[in-house]
């Protein structure tokens, strides 16, 4: 990942103070999440779940596709039903 350890504090130290509660309780001897830490954990591996049985419906849709009429993109999506696309969101024209 090519994350520093002081990048992921600063990183959960700002969610924290973004979500106004604390995700982890820090000792001298490490870090456990707390109640809201544990809950967001929870909420968060759902959202992954949702999102990974959501790519899998669009993968099987791609392959059940029928045989493309010849158009460029058509014929793209045919040949490679794998490739991922991502849409930057933070793209403005």
């Amino acid at each position: 990942m090519h994350v520093t350890q002081s990048g992921i504090s600063r990183a959960i130290a700002s969610l924290e103070d973004e979500l106004g509660i604390y995700l982890f309780n820090r000792t001298r001897l490490g870090v456990e999440p707390t109640v809201d830490g544990k809950e967001l954990i929870q909420d968060a591996e759902g959202i992954v779940l949702k999102v990974q049985e959501f790519e899998e419906k669009a993968r099987k849709k791609l392959l059940c596709r029928k045989k493309p009429s010849g158009k460029f993109g058509h014929s793209y999506v045919w040949q490679r039903p794998f490739v991922e696309i991502k849409i930057n969101k933070e793209f403005y024209y």
